[in-house]
Formats: structure tokens, C-alpha cells, sequence
């Protein structure tokens, strides 16, 4: 066997292993995509200065959650940075599996991260909820935010207003991409 049947075997090796795994994420993508929540990662210094404006409601004893959380990054870096107990919750499982296999390796077991669709997480005892969602999602959304939140939680959206919640709204951050909202529930 020469040296070019060697490489020539280590490509197609490459390629059977690299073909399905490019399947794969791209059938999560598109999973993402037709429940109305395509992953966008948010850059780090917009997530600095979003977190840095919620950080009062950030304490030791508050519930952090995130909606549609792709990797995980908002969720781990509350958890890390103010001790606080998150959870993210995803329908893309491939998403949910890197969001966990990152909070393992920082060592984060405050930082939970679950599959499972937005409209079915339970919000009523949740202090700080995050999400980073298309308007249809968040029009979606309308009866579980303005009934089920409780009063005191501080709702965030990332790159879009909640009309619903708009008498709520106490403060904005304009990124470089997009604004962040904050709704305080009364």
C-alpha cells in the first residue's frame, strides 16, 4: 500500500464519518426551524451587557430559566457567574446534548438543560425567564406569559418586543445586532 492509498483511505474514512454527523445536525437545524426557533448565537459581549442590566434579579435564590436555549451559553453563564440555579429548554436534541456536554465540562450542576417544547414548560415559580424567540413563537406565547408568570418575575426578550407586555417594559439594551427588553411583572 502506498503512501497516497493511505490518505486516499483516510479521506473516505473521514467522509463516512463526517456525512452522517452533517445529517444530523442539519435535520436539528431544521427541526429548530419548523418550530418557528432557528439557533443564533448570541455574541459574548451582547450577553455581558444584557446580563449586566438584569443582574439585580440575578441572586443565589432566584429560578433562571431559558426558552429555546440552543447551546446553552446565557443559561451556563448565570449559573457560573451568580450561583444561581437554570434551566434551558430546547426542542433541538442535538442542541440540548452540547448544551449539557459544556455544562459538564465547566463543572455547572446548577445548570440543567432539558428537551422538551417551550409551550409546555411550567413558568409559575420562575424569577427570571429569558428568550431569545421569532414574534409568531412569542405571539404564541402570549396566555402562558401574561397569566402563568408570577408577579416580581423579570421577563427578557432578546432582538424582539412583547406588544402583549408593553405597560411591563422597564428598561432596553440596544446591542450591536438588536435591543433587549425587560418586562417586570407586577
Amino acid at each position: 500500500m502506498t503512501f497516497g492509498d493511505i490518505i486516499y483511505l483516510l479521506a473516505i474514512s473521514l467522509e463516512l464519518l463526517l456525512l452522517p454527523l452533517l445529517a444530523i445536525y442539519i435535520i436539528s437545524i431544521t427541526i429548530s426551524w419548523l418550530y418557528g426557533a432557528p439557533y443564533v448565537v448570541t455574541r459574548k459581549d451582547e450577553l455581558n451587557e444584557l446580563v449586566e442590566k438584569a443582574k439585580k434579579y440575578l441572586t443565589k435564590n432566584a429560578q433562571f430559566i431559558e426558552l429555546g436555549c440552543g447551546d446553552g451559553r446565557i443559561t451556563r453563564m448565570v449559573v457560573r457567574d451568580y450561583g444561581m440555579k437554570g434551566v434551558g429548554y430546547d426542542i433541538n436534541p442535538l442542541l440540548i446534548f452540547v448544551a449539557r456536554l459544556l455544562t459538564r465540562f465547566q463543572r455547572l450542576p446548577q445548570a440543567l438543560f432539558f428537551k422538551k417544547n417551550i409551550l409546555e414548560v411550567d413558568l409559575s415559580q420562575t424569577d427570571v425567564i429569558y428568550l431569545y424567540l421569532l414574534p409568531p413563537i412569542i405571539l404564541t406565547m402570549k396566555n402562558k406569559l401574561l397569566n402563568t408568570v408570577k408577579g416580581g418575575a423579570l421577563i427578557i426578550s432578546h432582538a424582539f418586543k412583547i406588544p402583549y407586555l408593553e405597560k411591563y417594559l422597564t428598561d432596553q439594551v440596544d446591542g450591536v445586532k438588536f435591543k433587549t427588553y425587560y418586562y417586570k411583572r407586577h
